[in-house]
C-alpha cells in the first residue's frame, strides 16, 4: 500500500483548481486504499481530500491519472467541501 501511495503522488503532479490556482499534489486520507491499475485508485470509507485550502469529504472517491496529468475524480455517497 505504501509503494502505491508514493507511485500515486509521484504521478499526480501538480492539480489545478478551475479558479486558476495551482497547489501541490493532492492528500488523500481513507479506511482503504486498493490501486486498480498504474493510474486508478479507489478510496472506501471516510475519506479525505486535501488540495491547497481545499477540504472534501466522501463515503468513496475513485481518481484516475489522465494521459496528459490531470486528475479525474468520481465522488460518492455522502459528499461535503469546505475550504478554510
Amino acid at each position: 500500500m505504501t509503494k502505491a501511495l508514493l507511485m500515486f503522488f509521484g504521478i499526480v503532479g501538480i492539480a489545478v483548481f478551475a479558479s486558476g490556482q495551482t497547489a501541490g499534489a493532492p492528500d488523500v486520507l481513507a479506511d482503504h486504499i486498493r490501486m486498480t491499475s498504474p493510474t486508478t485508485f479507489q478510496y472506501r470509507g471516510d475519506v479525505q481530500l486535501k488540495i491547497g485550502n481545499v477540504t472534501v469529504t466522501a463515503d468513496e472517491v475513485d481518481s484516475t491519472v489522465q494521459p496528459n496529468g490531470a486528475m479525474d475524480f468520481a465522488l460518492r455517497g455522502n459528499v461535503r467541501l469546505s475550504t478554510k
